[in-house]
């Protein structure tokens, strides 16, 4: 997978610079954080670190005629005062998506390539707590979106993920899946959808294979200027290592006023994950909030909640606030304090307190 993406992210990068003459925006972003955590591992008899972060991104966005194409790569390099408890890191990512538009379609090809903390993404997604090991990610994917009429839509989607973890205790994989949508919106300007989706899934470790087929209602409306809801329900069956047939949705509601804008999300969901080798439900809420309090100074708080509906019922939760105020045009400063709580497998709990200080270099137009 590795070989195909980024043949496919090469080939895909030229035939974009060969459209003729293209508008060109160049944007470079580079935070770095020292951050100091009472419990990184999140384990109940946990230990402290302090960690030290940088995460350069690159983004070159270019556009000639119907063809758009956006290249990014960049990384986070972390280092920890204590490796027994929070390993060092250097984690790449490079994507790339090509977008073609015509009247009234547009095809989207796309692919990445990307390494994160396993801890990480399987807390946020799952609520588990896993192995502080690398989690390797390969994506390729393709889009088609037709107007079929003034109400009526039609997409075709397709794509290919290879996970991979350099730990024997996580079980790598890889998924094939398809899904089509069927949309419509009426002269009011809210909007139906209804969507049909499969997927096939091989685990690493030579147990059976899995597959889900799911189909999902969706409802978008614009509830007044500056409110918006979306509601979705729909029901999930996967066959091999977990048989079965769960209800799943999503609820997101959004408020974007003059100052003040939030947005809470609710989910449940079957997804792949690595620590069980195969589809796993969980349930999810997350809020975010964000407020100017001055003219260079904006406060983000944000909460986010993920459970395992499997027999271990992890659970993981996580507060955050933060402060972010502009020095320069091309400088800020950032301030954040995040307290995080698990409930293990076993019953145990772990909590673990962060703070970080950081200053953050972007220019959206080099």
């Amino acid at each position: 997978m590795r070989t195909t993406s980024s043949s496919f992210i090469t080939a895909s990068f030229l035939l974009s610079l060969g459209t003729g003459t293209a508008l060109a925006q160049h944007a470079i972003s580079v935070p770095a954080e020292i951050e100091y955590n009472s419990n990184p591992a999140l384990t109940p008899d946990g230990e402290s670190a302090m960690l030290y972060r940088v995460a350069p991104q690159y983004t070159i966005t270019r556009e000639s005629g119907p063809t758009r194409s956006v290249l990014s790569f960049g990384g986070v390099l972390e280092r920890s005062s204590d490796t027994r408890v929070s390993a060092n890191r250097a984690d790449p990512n490079i994507s790339y998506e090509l977008e073609l538009s015509a009247p009234t379609s547009v095809i989207t090809l796309n692919a990445s390539l990307e390494e994160a903390s396993s801890r990480t993404t399987e807390f946020l997604e799952t609520g588990r707590v896993t192995e502080d090991s690398t989690l390797r990610t390969g994506l390729a994917g393709a889009r088609w979106a037709k107007q079929l009429s003034e109400s009526t839509s039609l997409e075709l989607a397709g794509g290919y993920s290879q996970v991979r973890y350099d730990t024997p205790l996580l079980v790598g994989y890889s998924e094939t899946r398809a899904e089509s949508s069927l949309g419509w919106q009426p002269a009011d300007g809210s909007r139906f959808s209804l969507a049909v989706a499969a997927a096939r899934l091989n685990p690493d470790n030579n147990a059976e294979r899995s597959r889900r087929q799911g189909l999902l209602v969706s409802h978008e409306r614009q509830l007044s200027p500056t409110f918006s809801a979306q509601i979705g329900v729909g029901t999930v069956k996967t066959s091999g290592a977990r048989a079965g047939r769960d209800t799943v949705g999503n609820l997101q509601l959004v408020y974007a006023g003059e100052r003040l804008s939030s947005e809470i999300e609710w989910v449940r969901e079957i997804s792949p994950s690595g620590s069980v080798g195969g589809y796993t439900l969980s349930r999810g809420v997350a809020w975010g909030l964000s407020y100017p309090l001055t003219a260079s100074t904006t406060l983000t708080s944000r909460y986010s909640r993920a459970r395992s509906l499997e027999i271990d019922g992890s659970t993981g939760q996580s507060l955050a606030f933060g402060l972010r105020s502009e020095l320069t045009a091309f400088w800020s400063m950032t301030v954040r304090l995040e307290r995080a709580r698990a409930t293990l497998a076993s019953g145990a709990r772990a909590n673990g307190n962060a703070i970080g200080i950081g200053l953050v270099y972007a220019h959206p137009n080099l």
